[in-house]
């Protein structure tokens, strides 16, 4: 998993051409997910085990 897998964070700009979506829209979908995450841990765990299976 790309964010799960960079050093502690990664740039919205990378994470925009990894994924191939503006700036404007990496920059949303990380808001949420670290909002989503402070308010529960294991949604990223339970994100990366379900991308990890699609694999």
């Amino acid at each position: 998993m790309l964010v799960q897998a960079s050093s502690g964070s990664i740039s919205v700009r990378k994470l925009a051409q990894e994924i191939g979506v503006s700036k404007n829209t990496a920059t949303e979908m990380l808001k949420r997910l670290r909002k989503a995450t402070l308010q529960d841990h294991r949604l990223l765990e339970a994100i990366a085990k379900e991308v990890g299976d699609l694999q």
